[in-house]
């Protein structure tokens, strides 16, 4: 069991260019009006038509359709009431579909890898912040004595891989039993651009490094890499939990996931929780944080690396009163914050 456990959330993606939930569906277009959106343009359409029906909610009630969160919670509880509108359950269930992927090809597209090269080859490597982390814990697993901290990310992006890929630095995402030999859990609690579920098992497909992009830099595409269901003649959806309440999609064939990063929560000494804003309609994490601290371990320190005084707040009021006043807030970016992360692990 790790003794500091990591908490990374979408601000952690921010300056590699990946989009928080109320500028994803502005990015999406954005991409399209320049060209870089043609593998999804369809599921873009039909989620724009989708929100041309939902808008009508907003004569009587406010219903916020810009936001990711927001708009799928509003498409499954079409879907849940049979349709809503013009609408229909089988538009909702598409819609979501789309949503699935587009989410991934707006994060392929938007990330900026930057290049490195080996003298041969050039490839994909970490973007800022996550490159300091991964050398960073290298540096700890070569102490014979320190073991890995524990990383636990929202994000459905590879950065976290790539980052540990630069180092070797063997990873686990909990979807089984433990490695045996020295790696970092890397517990993806929303799944992952590189994941698909074939007959109720979660499956990882490799990530391609290689190749050049515009300017030096890279834009890693997974999507492509999905294999096609022998029985359907179509290509896996890729494994991706929605950022709601419910996350019921996901939350049974996920399970081992979970309870790894509850096992992981028990035991820390101390979290660090970078880029994750811990929003009020975000429930279902809260509780799962008050239960998985359950344990006998004190958590000696929190610390939220984050630019937002709102954000520290936030998190700050759903902890205990011992552990609040255990409280550091680092107002700085992922990027930022690089020199002091070899105190945290």
């Amino acid at each position: 069991m790790a003794r500091t456990v990591f908490i990374l959330g979408a601000g952690a993606s921010v300056a590699a260019g990946a989009p928080v939930q109320a500028t994803f569906l502005a990015t999406a277009q954005q991409l399209r009006s320049v060209n870089r959106l043609q593998r999804a343009t369809d599921e873009l359409e039909c989620v724009e038509r989708a929100i041309s029906v939902l808008q009508g909610c907003n004569a009587k009630t406010q219903l916020d359709t810009t936001n990711l969160e927001r708009l799928w919670t509003a498409l499954e509880m079409a879907q849940l009431l049979g349709g809503v509108g013009a609408l229909s359950s089988e538009d909702a269930v598409e819609a979501l579909r789309s949503l699935r992927k587009l989410i991934v090809v707006v994060l392929e597209e938007s990330i900026r890898f930057p290049s490195s090269s080996n003298g041969v080859h050039a490839f994909a490597a970490a973007p800022a912040g996550y490159s300091s982390l991964s050398n960073e814990i290298l540096r700890r697993m070569r102490k014979q004595s320190a073991g890995a901290p524990t990383l636990i990310t929202f994000n459905y992006d590879i950065a976290l891989e790539v980052a540990l890929d630069d180092n070797q630095i063997k990873y686990d995402y909990g979807h089984e039993s433990s490695h045996q030999e020295p790696h970092v859990d890397l517990l993806k609690l929303h799944g992952s651009v590189n994941w698909y579920q074939k007959e109720n098992v979660v499956q990882v497909t490799p990530i391609e490094r290689m190749g050049f992009g515009q300017a030096g830099v890279h834009h890693l595409t997974l999507q492509t890499s999905l294999p096609v269901n022998p029985q359907t003649g179509v290509v896996y959806e890729p494994l991706i939990v929605p950022p709601t309440d419910s996350k019921k999609e996901g939350r049974f064939i996920l399970a081992n996931v979970w309870k790894r990063a509850a096992q992981e929560l028990r035991t820390a000494a101390r979290l660090v929780v970078i880029g994750y804003s811990m929003p009020q309609s975000d429930e279902f994490f809260r509780t799962f944080l008050a239960l998985s601290t359950l344990g006998p371990t004190a958590i000696s320190e929190v610390i939220v690396v984050d630019p937002s005084p709102d954000t520290a707040n936030r998190i700050r009021g759903v902890l205990g009163t011992e552990t609040a006043s255990r409280f550091q807030h680092i107002p700085c970016t992922f990027a930022d914050a690089a020199p002091r992360i070899q105190e945290w692990i």
